[in-house]
């Protein structure tokens, strides 16, 4: 994971909205912590219900 926020941290500005970066960096280990451990298949679900809300 510490690979990839460098990235996001390397191209804010450049490919990637700088302040939400920032706002992601500040919540990506809470993301992860929450989110790392779950089975696929309630990744799936929680992922549809979110799309559900936003787009349907």
């Amino acid at each position: 994971m510490a690979a990839s926020l460098q990235i996001l941290s390397e191209e804010a500005g450049q490919h990637f909205d700088p302040n939400l970066v920032e706002r992601f960096i500040d919540i990506a280990d809470n993301l992860h912590a929450e989110f790392a451990s779950l089975p696929r298949q309630v990744l799936a679900e929680r992922l549809h219900q979110t799309i559900r809300t936003y787009f349907f």
